[in-house]
């Protein structure tokens, strides 16, 4: 099977890819929907040695110790006494929602700061007041561990004042809702494709010759006129004609487990009539009128021995018209009289098993005079 081949049965199931991709991008939707709107405020700070040390040896070495514990200087933004400090300059709920996070870029002394907040004005306000409580806790921390060493932070950049929110990010969140949503539909066609056991539309070896494909069989497209060029009439055309290659004169219809099989024999009797040809449909399917209890005895009853004594020749046809095989054995019967029959399958809905086993009920050789027609789901 070629790439493009599958890509077309992958393809085929469309309805269910864009159910499943409707799906997630909806959820994707929703969530975006119910996430809080946050803005966030940006600064960068600078810790440096305040070493009083006069030669240039010990000011390196503080500088190194300093560097040496940026991480832990950090911290100092999103702890408790931090917090303590700003609810003292901008009130107690201020850090509600608030969220206080810095970054040490790897070997430099400075702090990235940022602020996420419901609003524009409150991030800014937070990151602020970090900077400007920076000193006073962290000379309070340095002495609480009795070390030395002084440190002092300034403000490299000052924090912003965010124009746009932050969060979420729909545009982006859409986009990826909908990617997830192709994947998954992708995947899940896959997966159906591979546990699908059922007859293709393009198979080819279904254990008897493939004498015609016929699309979707709508009630509305089962009448042919003259001249009628719709995708129906001329797939029903070209049945028509290979069937008359065959030069089998007297054929069963009859599909595997459906009711399509009815429905393509008044399709080439309808052909084989506007063609010229003279031909006698006849409806065996008698299980379809409530209470007949002669239906099982039709294939050996007198009235079809008269109709299969007409004279076959190249002009007059019979096509008979039979219930299902699965449920039924009537075809069965029917195939021992006719010169040839015509199984249809429904692709998508007709399983290779169940077609098998019509093809052994049948009790005929399938290079002589027993053809598949394939129907579109």
């Amino acid at each position: 099977m070629s790439i493009s081949q599958y890509v077309r049965r992958i393809l085929a199931r469309w309805r269910l890819m864009a159910l499943v991709t409707a799906a997630v991008f909806a959820a994707a939707v929703a969530v975006t929907l119910s996430m809080p709107v946050t803005y966030t405020s940006s600064g960068q700070l600078y810790v440096a040695s305040l070493s009083d040390q006069p030669d240039m040896e010990s000011v390196q070495a503080a500088g190194l110790h300093a560097q040496g514990r940026m991480l832990s200087y950090a911290a100092v933004a999103s702890s408790q006494e931090m917090a303590a400090l700003i609810g003292e300059d901008l009130g107690v709920d201020s850090l509600e929602g608030a969220t206080i996070r810095t970054e040490v870029p790897y070997g430099t002394v400075l702090i990235n700061l940022s602020v996420i907040a419901p609003t524009a004005d409150g991030a800014q306000e937070i990151a602020q007041s970090v900077a400007a409580n920076y000193n006073d806790l962290l000379t309070e921390v340095e002495g609480a561990r009795a070390t030395e060493l002084k440190v002092g932070v300034s403000t490299v950049n000052a924090p912003s004042l965010p124009t746009s929110p932050s969060a979420p990010k729909t545009t982006l969140n859409l986009l990826a809702g909908l990617l997830a949503g192709l994947l998954l539909a992708v995947a899940l066609a896959a997966v159906r494709d591979l546990l699908d056991t059922s007859v293709r539309a393009d198979d080819e070896d279904l254990g008897a010759p493939v004498l015609g494909r016929l699309p979707r069989l709508e009630a509305a497209d089962r009448t042919l006129t003259s001249g009628d060029t719709t995708p129906l009439a001329e797939a029903a055309r070209r049945l028509r004609i290979r069937l008359e290659a065959t030069g089998h004169s007297t054929v069963v219809v009859a599909a595997v487990d459906d009711a399509d099989g009815p429905a393509v024999a008044r399709l080439i009797a309808q052909s084989m009539s506007l063609a010229g040809r003279e031909v006698t449909l006849v409806d065996s399917d008698l299980r379809a009128r409530a209470g007949d209890a002669g239906a099982p005895e039709f294939a050996d009853s007198s009235e079809l021995t008269n109709l299969l004594r007409e004279p076959g020749t190249d002009r007059h046809w019979v096509l008979v018209a039979a219930p299902p095989l699965k449920p039924y054995a009537d075809a069965a019967a029917l195939a021992r009289r006719v010169d040839a029959v015509l199984l249809v399958v429904r692709a998508g809905h007709t399983s290779h098993a169940d077609l098998r086993q019509a093809l052994t009920d049948l009790d005929r050789d399938p290079s002589s005079g027993v053809y598949v027609v394939v129907t579109d789901a």
